[in-house]
């Protein structure tokens, strides 16, 4: 009988043999996984040092290419470990993606929310790198399926698309963002969709269907529904309202309001803020079934809000407005909240 050829054997398993002459090896192929899991779980639970509309897009956006990365190397991994076979690359991602689903739902534990979106990039560049680091890790017969001209193609054609869906909401909010910086001091025009993304609901929902319109060609119709505070907000404003002398916004209650009156109360703070209702200012009104109010807040009494200091116009964090203690489902119409100069406004 003829006794294997060694040398054959160590060239279809060339991984195998090279770990079995290195003890050290397998260890350190541990060792760069186990650091792999502790950079994703510190990317993916650690509270974000940057905080802001702008950096949260910029940070979805690399959720993709990050676990394309991330996947690569552990495929690469596993083939200096001695994987030779597609399935076992295959395992191989879906460990990552399982890795990436398990991480993302802890984000509620670690002060961040899960996200879909995250959650759905992640998966995609987990695919991504399957079908395509694959054939260069595993250039023979293994993987000739993933190298055949039609299936190139129509992974290409995919990847074109899975970019296009992972990037478009965070550009869009990066775009947002942008307009929001060259429209101000206008804080809400209520004139496009990715707009009402600005804002932040708790109790409530915005909508462009308001038929009360000041400026533009749209206005906001904001659903109150029974709650204790239900309120909306935004905390992604220019810091710097210094320059200005008030703010303005118009506001109504539908004429087919259940309720008689509705007590609504604009919250204004800034970055000191201590979440103590006496260290932001607070202005209330009563609004009544169809009647129209053009509210003018002057900053002025704005910076003297709060009991026991000055609240700063040049560093203003966050715009809110809440209804207290609803008991019936109310909608409030609103345009044009600005902030102006007195001569402007003139």
């Amino acid at each position: 009988m003829t006794e294997p050829d060694s040398n054959a054997s160590a060239s279809l398993s060339p991984g195998t043999h090279d770990a079995k002459r290195r003890p050290g090896f397998r260890w350190s192929m541990i060792g760069i996984s186990l650091g792999l899991l502790v950079v994703a779980s510190v990317g993916l639970l650690a509270p974000s040092p940057f905080t802001g509309r702008l950096s949260d897009a910029c940070f979805d956006l690399l959720h993709f290419p990050v676990f394309i990365l991330l996947t690569a190397i552990a495929m690469w991994i596993g083939v200096q470990c001695g994987i030779r076979t597609l399935r076992g690359l295959a395992l191989v991602s879906l460990g990552i993606a399982f890795m990436g689903a398990v991480l993302e739902g802890l984000q509620g534990l670690s002060g961040r929310s899960p996200s879909l979106h995250d959650l759905f990039a992640n998966t995609c560049g987990v695919t991504v790198a399957w079908v395509f680091v694959s054939p260069w890790l595993l250039p023979g017969p293994a993987t000739a399926v993933l190298r055949k001209r039609s299936v190139r193609n129509f992974a290409i054609a995919g990847l074109v698309l899975l970019v296009a869906a992972v990037s478009y909401n965070p550009l869009q909010a990066v775009r947002d963002y942008w307009r929001l910086a060259n429209e101000f001091p206008l804080i809400g025009s209520f004139e496009e969709p990715n707009e009402l993304k600005r804002w932040w609901h708790r109790s409530t929902k915005l909508s462009l269907d308001g038929s009360l319109v000041t400026d533009g060609v749209r206005g906001a119709k904001l659903q109150v529904s029974p709650a204790m505070y239900p309120s909306f907000g935004h905390f992604h404003l220019p810091l710097n309202w210094s320059p200005y002398d008030q703010l303005s916004l118009d506001v109504r209650l539908t004429p087919d309001s259940p309720a008689e009156g509705v007590l609504m109360v604009i919250k204004i703070f800034d970055q000191d803020f201590i979440n103590e209702y006496y260290d932001g200012y607070h202005y209330s009104t009563v609004l009544y079934p169809g009647q129209l109010k053009h509210i003018v807040i002057p900053l002025a009494d704005v910076a003297d809000g709060p009991k026991t200091r000055q609240l700063d116009l040049q560093k203003v964090a966050g715009l809110e407005i809440f209804f207290p203690e609803r008991d019936v489902p109310v909608t409030v119409e609103l345009d044009n909240i600005r902030l102006e100069t007195i001569d402007s406004a003139n």
